[in-house]
């Protein structure tokens, strides 16, 4: 824990996240110009979504063409259950640096075009994750949302054993299965993809099966 550069009140903050979604300490930054509201990485914000917002479906993720040479842009694409879509872009200069001054390796700076995109995508939204963790207690399952999810849970549990079986997983080492997911839906987790990528995902993976087979 950061506890060198936080407030009390910002580490209270901080543990109460990290403690109730099991997410990283290291995606929950505070920032000078708004001291009261942390900003939350990419991968936190998916995992809080997952279980604040049961009737989010699907997160997609484009690479755009930044209009300026020395940035990166993202656009996320948030769509509910009820088909709704809303949408955000996320910036980011290449010359950007880290809090020490450091400056951001290339997955750094897409990661955090990345994390900027959804929460512009949420804001477009209406969706305060701070404000809905505070009032978790509220939410409630939409009608036919827990069909779809538990389909996603599905699909998750079919692509991973397959992605075992391919050897894109080997035990804790998911190297090779991040790479795959990147180069095919520009995500680093199947927790990231909708039933539909899912679905198209397993596809893959069988279509895979035989051909690795025959080479082992």
């Amino acid at each position: 824990m950061p506890e060198e550069k936080y407030t009390p009140a910002q580490l209270d903050v901080v543990r109460d996240l990290v403690e109730t979604y099991g997410i990283d300490h290291t995606e929950i930054k505070f920032f000078a110009d708004d001291p009261q509201t942390p900003f939350i990485g990419y991968d936190a914000s998916c995992v809080m979504l997952d279980k604040l917002m049961p009737d989010l479906v699907e997160i997609d993720v484009d690479f755009e063409k930044a209009q300026l040479q020395d940035s990166i842009q993202i656009k996320v694409r948030l769509t509910d259950a009820r088909g709704r879509k809303r949408a955000g872009i996320g910036i980011v200069n290449r010359n950007e640096k880290d809090a020490e001054g450091n400056p951001l390796t290339d997955q750094q700076l897409h990661y955090t075009a990345l994390a900027r995109a959804l929460r512009s995508a949420l804001r477009a939204a209406g969706i305060d994750l701070i404000k809905l963790h505070r009032n978790r207690s509220n939410i409630a399952e939409f009608s036919g949302v827990a069909d779809v999810r538990a389909e996603a849970e599905r699909l998750r549990r079919e692509v991973h054993a397959l992605g075992s079986e391919v050897g894109f997983i080997d035990g804790t080492d998911k190297t090779h299965w991040r790479r795959f997911l990147t180069n095919r839906y520009k995500v680093t987790s199947s927790s990231h993809l909708g039933v539909e990528q899912l679905a198209d995902l397993a596809s893959a993976l069988k279509a895979l099966r035989p051909v690795r087979s025959a080479a082992a």
